[in-house]
């Protein structure tokens, strides 16, 4: 998968990975929103390989979203 790099207004993020690389270069948009869709994106004491929901705060998007139930993400 690609991951975007350097690009400025950036509405959304949705990748469905568990790490992105370069998501710190980009400029996020006011209300812009991303996902985390990982086991511990909601664990913000514990360092792990997986992106939290505090890391994209932090670089700028508004909103995070992700699994709450493992193993898998249901859409219904």
């Amino acid at each position: 998968m690609l991951a975007l790099r350097s690009h400025c207004e950036v509405l959304f993020y949705f990748t469905g990975l568990t790490s992105v690389s370069h998501l710190n270069t980009n400029a996020y948009l006011p209300y812009s929103v991303g996902d985390h869709l990982t086991s511990y994106g909601d664990v913000v004491t514990a360092p792990h390989s997986q992106i939290t929901s505090l890391e994209q705060l932090n670089l700028g998007l508004t909103g995070s979203y992700g699994t709450e139930v493992e193993p898998c993400n249901f859409p219904e």
